[in-house]
């Protein structure tokens, strides 16, 4: 899978797997550890240590901080929608 660069802040594009997208799109709208770690396909600590990673990438501490970086990124948009007005 290519990774999928979303919208930059400062111009610095931010790259992101098509996984951890999804990742962020579940926890925006209120999905569960279950349901993370299902679409995921991880479990437990992993599902911790790929949570951690993908906030350390986006220079966050957490889970409300990521869903609002995201969100000005434009990441939590379908790619459908990308590049309509």
């Amino acid at each position: 899978m290519s990774p999928f660069t979303g919208g930059g802040l400062d111009g610095v594009p931010l790259r992101i797997t098509p996984s951890e997208r999804q990742a962020l799109r579940l926890l925006a709208n209120g999905g569960s550890r279950r349901d993370l770690e299902r679409v995921l396909g991880v479990t437990g600590s992993t599902l911790e240590a790929v949570l951690r990673v993908l906030f350390a990438r986006m220079g966050v501490s957490g889970k409300t901080e990521a869903i609002e970086h995201a969100s000005r990124r434009g990441l939590l948009e379908s790619r459908a929608t990308l590049g309509k007005a």
